[in-house]
């Protein structure tokens, strides 16, 4: 996961004080932004998992991590790619869009938020999926729920 988002922006990689209930709701929606935002989404193809999975941030906390798939005919050039995801961000704060490869050397767009969420996004053969990280808050099982009942 990023720790900080490019062309100056700042993220605090601090661990903050959101309950996991806030960071399962605050990723969901911007991972769904992002998704509605891929060019050929299709709300009868899409998929986006209810569930996900804690996992411990760096500094200190956990993160709350999910993902959602995009079927798409023809897989968007990443310039298209991300000036999409930009455009569907653009009225919910400021998120830092950039384009990366991947360990493989695939494309992909980055996403990063000023609290430290972060969200990959790469286009595949015939899907575009989107990868999930919540901002690192402080777990606690009993506000949040012990880790079999998430």
């Amino acid at each position: 996961m990023a720790s900080a988002p490019k062309d100056g922006a700042t993220a605090s990689a601090a661990v903050t004080d959101m309950s996991l209930a806030e960071a399962r709701v605050h990723a969901k929606d911007i991972e769904t932004r992002i998704a509605r935002s891929v060019p050929g989404f299709d709300e009868a193809t899409a998929s986006f998992k209810d569930s996900g999975s804690l996992l411990g941030c760096a500094g200190g906390g956990d993160s709350w991590a999910s993902s959602a798939r995009v079927p798409v005919e023809t897989v968007p050039d990443t310039t298209e790619l991300m000036r999409s995801v930009e455009t569907g961000l653009a009225d919910v704060g400021e998120y830092a869009v950039t384009l990366e490869s991947t360990a493989a050397g695939g494309p992909r767009v980055v996403v990063e938020g000023l609290r430290g969420e972060t969200y990959f996004v790469e286009p595949l053969s015939h899907v575009v999926d989107v990868a999930s990280f919540s901002a690192c808050f402080a777990y606690d099982p009993k506000r949040d729920g012990y880790a079999w009942e998430l």
